[in-house]
């Protein structure tokens, strides 16, 4: 069974279930993605990366809107990236023509 952890940046991750092996996959919301433009904010997110790889998980960064967003995400070495500069919402209906809304890095 795998287990990914949503929302983090805005929730409470404690270090043990990386350490601990209990989680599989990080999500990384939008509050870190929107502060990457900031040396503290990609100081943050890049420990976060960082920490998760170490742990053997993989990372998805939500909400990335700018090309900018993305080149930081791809020098962290972020593993997958969603969000409105990558795809815009479709109806359910166009889905089994569309690949996911998701990019790896």
């Amino acid at each position: 069974m795998r287990i990914a952890l949503d929302d983090v940046g805005v929730g409470q991750l404690s270090l043990e279930w990386l350490h601990d092996g209990l989680l599989s996959a990080l999500k990384l919301d939008r509050v870190l993605i929107a502060r990457l433009g900031t040396e503290r904010g990609r100081a943050i997110t890049a420990g976060v990366i960082t920490a998760a790889h170490g742990a053997g998980c993989t990372v998805t960064a939500e909400g990335v809107e700018t090309d900018d967003e993305l080149h930081h995400l791809q020098d962290l070495h972020c593993d997958t990236a969603q969000g409105f500069h990558i795809a815009t919402p479709r109806p359910l209906e166009d889905l089994p023509n569309l690949a996911a809304d998701t990019t790896k890095l």
